[in-house]
């Protein structure tokens, strides 16, 4: 069955060579199981829990790019390859998958392509990183916008992420399960971005809830009746709906948010620190 579905995958227009990913196994392999997300999961958490340093955000990349650790995550997520999305059945279970994905590949193509001082440094970062996962090729921008925040433009583009006939369509999540708190959940490989972590589908609604506290509180200022705060409500700006300031209050310190809540709060933003969030 999974065979038969990768080879069609695989004859579609759409697809990619598995040269152009960073997950090179055999994408014809019909070992794969339905604990691929699990096992991927504990060995993203293995790496990250050796190099990566809770209290400066920064990961040890040159370290971690000659450790076993490292060299386990490579060769799952080569499963990846024959690994079918389709297996994921609940919204819980998709936003888990695809987060951790995600943020493993990010680690991955830094420590593969090697930027020094930031990701844009590798023309086309975003584009040019992604995983074979059952025989279609997902960049970053791939997962971002067209699988979490449910086949939206990436600004500064107008145009949905996947067209009509891209078969990566059909594992986007429905708008209606779209939920905004992605954004505190996904790691740039920058000092600006939410702290690499990885998610339970068990757990999600709890850990994404305090990955929007937790990031918002560090980025946003309060100001009189004005917010300081990360650019990312600015770029993103109609993923939270009419009242921007609302979403924000909701996560603030409890005496912050009392006092702002009825004034007409103006918003600002800080500039983005792409700076690699290495140490």
């Amino acid at each position: 069955m999974i065979l038969s579905m990768v080879l069609a995958r695989l004859a579609h227009p759409f697809l990619r060579s598995s040269s152009e990913t960073l997950n090179t196994g055999n994408p014809l392999s019909t070992t794969v199981a339905a604990h691929i997300a699990r096992e991927l999961k504990q060995k993203a958490n293995s790496l990250k829990g050796k190099f990566y340093d809770a209290t400066t955000g920064a990961l040890d990349y040159c370290a971690a790019a000659g450790s076993s650790e490292f060299a386990d995550y490579v060769e799952t997520a080569t499963l990846l390859c024959a690994y079918d999305p389709g297996m994921l059945v609940s919204s819980h279970e998709k936003l888990a998958f695809w987060i951790n994905v995600y943020n493993a590949l990010t680690v991955h193509a830094i420590i593969s392509y090697g930027p020094r001082e930031s990701v844009w440094e590798v023309t086309g970062f975003f584009d040019k990183a992604a995983y074979l996962i059952g025989g279609m090729r997902y960049s970053l921008n791939d997962i971002e916008h067209g699988i979490l925040r449910s086949n939206r433009s990436s600004p500064p583009l107008l145009r949905r992420r996947f067209g009509d006939k891209d078969p990566r369509r059909a594992y986007a999540l429905q708008a209606t399960k779209f939920d905004p708190r992605i954004h505190f959940a996904l790691n740039c490989g920058s000092k600006s971005c939410p702290p690499i972590s990885f998610y339970d589908a068990e757990k999600i609604d709890l850990q994404l809830d305090l990955a929007a506290r937790a990031f918002i509180r560090g980025e946003t200022e309060a100001r009189g009746a004005a917010l300081l705060t990360s650019p990312i409500f600015k770029w993103y700006r109609g993923d939270f709906g009419h009242e921007v300031v609302g979403f924000i209050l909701k996560y603030l310190e409890e005496e912050t948010a009392r006092q702002l809540r009825g004034q007409r709060v103006r918003l600002s933003f800080k500039k983005y620190d792409w700076r690699l969030n290495a140490s």
